[in-house]
């Protein structure tokens, strides 16, 4: 065993890891919300599904805690807390589909069975909170397109 992937991001846990464990051991959260604590914890890094959506945010996140910019990590780790509470009202990994398939038009938004579509509650929120993402990647969907996604969706 090389690493583990801690999906709740426990601190305490990747700490005592950190202690007990050579230094090559990969210790890695799956929670967005710790990222900077967790590095400091003694966390070597992140794989979220928010990751998927703004990867660009995740590497300049974790740049910042490891060079100590502990302000701006901070202020970038805040940016995405309304999508990650949005993220969190549905199975995983429904609305990052949907989410990938509005930046990308290419990706399809449909999930395998048992899981179904976002409430549509969910889906003009979710327009909004890709939008106030940092620095959308190149090639990102416009806010038409976008809708007309989010419309498919539903009819779907």
């Amino acid at each position: 065993m090389v690493g583990i992937l801690e999906r709740r991001g426990d601190l305490v846990r990747c700490d005592r890891i950190a202690r007990l464990r050579d230094r090559r051991f990969i210790r890695l959260t799956g929670a967005a919300d710790t990222i900077p604590a967790y590095l400091l914890a003694g966390g070597c890094g992140a794989i979220t599904s928010v990751g998927n959506l703004a990867p660009h945010w995740l590497a300049r996140l974790e740049s910042a805690a490891r060079s100590e910019f502990y302000g701006q990590a901070q202020i970038l780790q805040r940016r995405p807390v309304p999508l990650l509470d949005l993220l969190a009202r549905e199975p995983d990994p429904v609305l990052i589909k949907l989410a990938l398939s509005m930046l990308h038009p290419e990706v399809g938004a449909t999930c395998r069975a048992p899981l179904a579509l976002p409430r549509p509650e969910c889906v003009s929120l979710l327009c909004d909170a890709i939008e106030d993402l940092p620095h959308p990647p190149v090639g990102m969907a416009t806010k038409t397109e976008r809708n007309g996604a989010a419309v498919a969706a539903r009819r779907a």
